[in-house]
């Protein structure tokens, strides 16, 4: 499986990220020129507790990657399983991925297949179970 292809799905979350923090530290170096430092205090805690929930998602991500790779669920199909566990039909599921029907229909078999289940909810109990899908 390409990893790198599947973490690529994080970049957009992290470059957001980057973007609160250079904001962020900004204006506590602000506050601290302007003697404000329950302002810049403020600032570097939010900051702070920002950059740890981003660490604990990026984490649970390359969990779920590494447990994804060991069965050999290639990135579409990881997407696809991803969705499976809503109440979205494979249409919609198409829709949201912007592919055919036909090819979210050939992955899911496909996740059945590598997960050795015949149904959505059995896909979707054996996913988490193997920590491919959060609880």
């Amino acid at each position: 499986m390409n990893v790198e292809i599947a973490r690529g799905s994080r970049q957009e979350p992290l470059t957001e990220l980057l973007r609160d923090a250079r904001k962020r530290v900004g204006r506590a170096r602000a506050a601290i020129e302007e003697g404000q430092l329950t302002d810049a205090h403020a600032a570097l805690a939010a900051l702070e507790a920002n950059l740890e929930r981003t660490a604990v998602e990026v984490s649970d991500d390359d969990q779920r990657l590494r447990a994804a790779e060991r069965i050999g669920l290639t990135p579409a199909e990881l997407r696809i399983l991803n969705h499976l566990h809503t109440h979205l039909t494979l249409a919609q599921i198409a829709e949201r991925l912007f592919v055919s029907r036909n090819t979210v229909s050939t992955q899911t078999a496909s996740v059945y297949r590598k997960l050795g289940v015949n149904t959505r909810a059995a896909a979707v109990d054996e996913a988490i179970h193997r920590g491919l899908l959060a609880v």
